[in-house]
């Protein structure tokens, strides 16, 4: 059986993640490193470091996110110490990204440095594997993304964004859409109703769209892949096979996000509406 630092070494080897060992008073021990010697953000950030080891909890792995890409997980192994998994990038590498971090975390412009990437599921599966070797707890990696958030955080996040969204409403006397009218479109896509789902759409209500991101191409892209996964659902209700749905969810979603134009993503998602419409129509003539 390995021991922590064959596994830590093989983890490092197979990810190009560093982890990092602290004493169970939050004291340097060692870094786990396949880097090439990039410098070390929590290293060169005492701020970080501390921060991360203040979230090191004896229950679950937590997590710690930033610029929107990066990710940091940290285990409280009691008498083995603490251990900071770190950090990954969630996308592939970018010269932003990794200009950003080596701004913000005090690093040195003029040294190389890198970060590794990787897929959440796969970092989430690193530490569990890391949690159960020194725990003999198994946490699956959904397990450890449900628990390991800082819940609290952000609900306060959430409740700011509501504080605004009511005021911002209230104060200009304005409603979202109207329910009936978003139910009586996908009821026509639940139906393959291709008439009712034309005068659905075209319907004019009192209220209107809620705003879904500040800059307008993001909110009319947000509101398309809303509308195509809602619309979705309402195919497989109407007979469609999941796996089909699922995978036209999908193309649809990836040919919105190539899109750079509010009006072409907004026609694009109604042209998704039409075509699960359709293919429920189709799947119910047949079976006449």
């Amino acid at each position: 059986m390995l021991d922590t630092t064959e596994l830590c070494s093989h983890l490092v080897h197979l990810s190009h993640v560093p982890i990092r060992c602290y004493n169970s008073n939050g004291e340097y021990q060692c870094t786990y490193a396949d880097q090439g010697g990039y410098p070390d953000p929590l290293r060169c950030d005492p701020e970080l470091e501390a921060m991360l080891l203040e979230k090191a909890s004896v229950c679950v792995p937590k997590l710690y996110f930033e610029l929107d890409a990066v990710v940091y997980g940290i285990i409280h192994a009691k008498e083995q110490g603490i251990f900071v998994v770190g950090p990954g990038c969630l996308v592939q590498r970018t010269q932003e990204i990794t200009q950003q971090m080596v701004r913000i975390h005090h690093m040195d412009p003029q040294k190389p440095y890198r970060m590794s990437s990787c897929s959440l599921e796969f970092f989430f599966s690193l530490l569990s594997m890391l949690y159960h070797h020194l725990t003999g707890i198994y946490l699956s990696w959904t397990e450890i993304m449900a628990r390991g958030t800082e819940e609290e955080h952000l609900k306060g996040l959430v409740q700011k964004k509501l504080d605004h969204v009511y005021d911002n409403y209230n104060g200009q006397g304005k409603v979202h859409n109207p329910y009936s009218q978003e139910e009586r479109e996908q009821d026509s896509i639940r139906r393959g109703d291709l008439e009712s789902l034309r005068k659905s759409v075209q319907e004019t209500y009192v209220g209107e769209i809620g705003t879904l991101a500040n800059n307008p191409l993001r909110h009319s892209k947000n509101i398309a892949i809303t509308l195509i996964a809602l619309s979705s659902r309402s195919a497989i209700a109407g007979g469609i096979p999941s796996e089909i749905a699922y995978s036209l969810s999908d193309a649809y979603v990836l040919q919105v996000e190539e899109l750079l134009h509010a009006d072409e993503v907004i026609a694009l998602a109604r042209q998704a509406e039409v075509h699960y419409a359709t293919l429920v129509r189709d799947h119910i003539d047949g079976m006449q």
